[in-house]
């Protein structure tokens, strides 16, 4: 008995899948989607007085990259375009240069970690020449650090120079609703060196 429910729950599953087409139409239809119609529920009053994790974010995975991740060219306008498609979600994967205190961008491991000009400082100039003329939503810059510990530093003073105000800062371990982060950039880091290894590194330097 249990085996012939089984069976029939993967048929009648069958029969209700969406094909590819399908669901690529379903996910930027606004009528039949109201998760992807921004444009009307941000008319709604306190559409953006809520946490940012209540909302969908348009994000990007390995921005920098203008092709695929293995031999394709690294380069700033991926992230204009990025930028001009609607995400507000973007990823940098830093480096450390070949010249003292130079953080570079790319895929490692790769040929694009070896023929790679970009630097971490183009990619911070750009999000912060770019990312808001058009929309006030804030940023997340999601940092993937593979630097040793005196670049972490370095990448912090970037960060703090380039944006200036634009850079949010967490105000007594919370974060604030979205109405309070517009036109602001908000940092989230992978890393692999721990606080105490940081500081450490700035000191002997």
């Amino acid at each position: 008995m249990r085996k012939r429910l089984g069976s029939l729950s993967k048929k009648k599953a069958e029969e209700e899948k969406l094909s590819y087409i399908d669901f690529c139409n379903l996910i930027i239809n606004n009528e039949k989607n109201q998760v992807c119609a921004i444009g009307e529920g941000s008319k709604e009053k306190g559409y953006y007085q809520h946490c940012l994790s209540e909302y969908y974010v348009s994000s990007s995975h390995n921005t920098y990259l203008m092709g695929n991740q293995l031999t394709d060219d690294v380069d700033v306008y991926a992230y204009i375009n990025a930028i001009k498609m609607g995400c507000r979600s973007f990823e940098i994967d830093c480096w450390d240069g070949n010249q003292k205190d130079t953080i570079k961008v790319c895929h490692g491991f790769t040929l694009t970690h070896f023929s790679s000009t970009l630097t971490f400082q183009d990619v911070i100039t750009v999000i912060r020449d770019y990312a808001f003329v058009e929309n006030p939503l804030p940023v997340l810059l999601s940092l993937e650090i593979h630097c040793k510990p005196s670049n972490h530093l370095v990448m912090a003073e970037k960060l703090k120079n380039i944006l200036g105000k634009r850079l949010y800062v967490l105000r007594n371990g919370k974060v604030q609703n979205l109405d309070k982060m517009m036109n602001k950039v908000l940092i989230k880091v992978k890393r692999h060196f721990s606080d105490e290894d940081i500081h450490q590194s700035g000191k002997m330097n």
